[in-house]
């Protein structure tokens, strides 16, 4: 399975904690298709879900901010949006989504 940006960093999480990725799936109320779907940036997914997810995983919040960095890439902003960007200009603008979520 090739995974997106998103899904690296989550299976990174999940390989670390021993789990798999049917505890999202169980916890988040959706299908293992769907998380399957999420993790290879075959759908978009939203800042609410990644805050579950970090939740979910009780991630700290540089840990959170990376989900947030994956997110932002796989669905297409930095790529669509913005012709020359780097991770530290994503990562001041999680900044202030992750203080505002916590």
């Amino acid at each position: 399975m090739k995974y997106g940006y998103f899904g690296k960093e989550v299976k990174k999480i999940l390989i670390d904690k021993d789990l798999k990725n049917n505890y999202l799936s169980e916890y988040l109320k959706v299908s293992d298709n769907f998380v399957s779907m999420l993790f290879q940036a075959k759908r978009n997914i939203s800042e609410n879900t990644v805050n579950a997810i970090a939740e979910i995983l009780s991630l700290n919040i540089e840990d959170s901010k990376k989900l947030h960095i994956a997110a932002i890439k796989d669905n297409g902003f930095v790529k669509f949006h913005l012709k020359e960007i780097n991770d530290e200009f994503i990562s001041d603008i999680v900044d202030k989504f992750v203080k505002e979520w916590r």
